[in-house]
């Protein structure tokens, strides 16, 4: 067990109010841990599992832990089928990370049925995405073709078009609708659902991702955590997103396509819960984007355009 357990561990017991060492500590176990540090912070947990320190103890289990931790998360945070009032809404997307079968229906309702809460509704269709879904087909691609045309809805109902057999023929009308219609408020399903589509998604997301309407690199609606867990799941790389940065284009156009490529960078370098499902270290980032590949590096690209 990591020495940043046993201090997690402590700070939740004794330190009140210590989110920011707590998230710090948290960093290293995503990072280094295993299931043993998983397994002593789920005990730390299920002392507190409606405190918000305790809930920032969620993205360990789904990083570290195993199925055998769901019905001791589930038994914690739901009541009579449904998410306690006072639980973290995180832990539904943990419940299908870990795919835990028994969550299916929970996830089903408060991703599609019952989505009028963003705080629930998002947690359960990134839950959701982890199952087979088929039973629910029809209705999920109702829900999906719902969304198209309009500026805001339940912002995570349109990643879950990766499901759907026939995604192939749903993926343009999503990025017509997300460049022409939908609030950049409501991208990020989009963006994700075009990373989980495989080869069908592909090129829609780094048409989406280099298109200036969706703003790939906004912070403050949280689409860039987004389209970097996007481009991760789509397997593209950073250094495969700079090579379409660098295409021919205009100084504007180029200066856009730089600005999200950094602020994906950023995502990748504080998100240490995301590396679970990257497959290139960010040691091997670095080298293809600063100056070890033939061409012009980042630093250069960005020195010339601003």
């Amino acid at each position: 067990m990591l020495p940043a357990t046993k201090h997690i561990a402590d700070l939740l017991r004794t330190d009140a109010g210590a989110y920011e060492a707590i998230g710090a500590a948290v960093r290293t176990v995503l990072l280094k841990g295993g299931r043993n540090d998983a397994e002593a912070l789920l005990q730390v947990f299920l002392e507190r599992p409606y405190n918000y320190e305790h809930s920032l103890l969620l993205p360990v289990f789904a990083r570290h832990g195993d199925p055998s931790f769901a019905p001791l998360l589930a038994k914690a945070c739901l009541h009579d089928g449904r998410l306690h009032a006072e639980a973290p809404a995180a832990v539904l997307e943990v419940l299908g990370t870990l795919k835990w079968a028994p969550a299916r229906p929970l996830l089903h309702h408060y991703a599609l049925v019952e989505n009028n809460d963003y705080y629930n509704a998002a947690p359960a269709a990134l839950g959701l995405m982890h199952f087979d879904c088929s039973e629910w087909e029809a209705e999920i691609e109702a829900a999906v073709r719902a969304t198209i045309g309009r500026n805001l809805f339940p912002e995570f109902v349109p990643a879950l078009v990766c499901t759907l057999p026939n995604r192939a023929e749903l993926l343009p009308e999503l990025y017509l609708s997300g460049r022409e219609w939908a609030s950049t408020d409501c991208n990020a399903g989009i963006l994700l659902g075009f990373g989980m589509s495989g080869d069908d998604g592909r090129p829609w997301l780094l048409e989406a991702l280099l298109d200036p309407s969706y703003e790939a690199y906004a912070t403050g609606t949280g689409t860039r955590y987004y389209a970097y867990r996007a481009l991760i799941e789509s397997g593209l790389t950073l250094p495969e997103l700079f090579t379409h940065v660098r295409a021919p284009a205009d100084d504007e156009e180029q200066r856009y396509r730089l600005r999200v490529l950094r602020s994906l960078l950023e995502v990748k370098c504080y998100n240490p819960e995301l590396s679970v499902r990257d497959r290139e270290p960010l040691s091997e980032t670095f080298k293809a984007l600063f100056g070890t590949q033939p061409g012009e590096d980042l630093v250069a690209a960005s020195a010339r355009y601003g």
